[in-house]
């Protein structure tokens, strides 16, 4: 469980890190992102993909849903940033804000529907299989942005790990499962 965003977004975005610097660098963390502590974060995805058993990250803070998947190797957009060729299973991360207007805006739903996609994911972390409804847009708008809670499920008898984002009326909006023997993504 992590207060702080742990896997976010590997490539830097197109806007500068303190707007009124013009000499200020770009930015590919937010305030409150392990992003923002390279060398950190990326012992810890090592020490956590490497121990034994699967890794499920649990966290919250940025007001919406999602769930990402950090998959070993280089075949990836974040591989070189991420270091993950050196990891020995796959490392999931669900995230989710608050079944609470106060931090989850309504009206917007999975991807901001017949609108801008306003939280991308230029790094291509969003597991692709997660949404219950995909955004015609891809994997980039694949999170939740209305009042919702996650759950993780794990049934130990048919060796499976369910990733769950429910919105405020408990239907299922994003789901990932894993198997609990493997750790690998189905």
């Amino acid at each position: 469980v992590s207060g702080s965003v742990v896997v976010d977004n590997a490539i830097e975005e197109e806007e500068k890190c303190d707007p009124a610097d013009p000499a200020s660098p770009l930015c590919y963390c937010t305030t409150d992102s392990f992003d923002c502590y390279r060398p950190a974060q990326v012992n810890l995805l090592h020490t956590v993909a490497n121990a034994p058993g699967c890794t499920v990250i649990l966290t919250g803070d940025h007001h919406f849903h999602d769930i990402k998947l950090l998959k070993p190797g280089v075949d990836t957009r974040y591989g070189v940033d991420y270091r993950t060729t050196g990891l020995a299973r796959p490392v999931f991360q669900i995230m989710s804000s608050g079944l609470t207007t106060m931090t989850a805006k309504g009206g917007h739903g999975i991807g901001y529907f017949g609108e801008e996609c306003q939280f991308t994911d230029p790094s291509g972390l969003r597991d692709p299989n997660s949404p219950v409804f995909p955004d015609p847009r891809g994997s980039d708008c694949w999170y939740f942005a209305d009042p919702a809670f996650g759950a993780v499920e794990v049934d130990w008898d048919a060796d499976l790990v369910t990733l769950s984002v429910y919105n405020n009326a408990s239907a299922v909006v994003l789901q990932s499962q894993l198997k609990l023997s493997t750790c690998e993504p189905l």
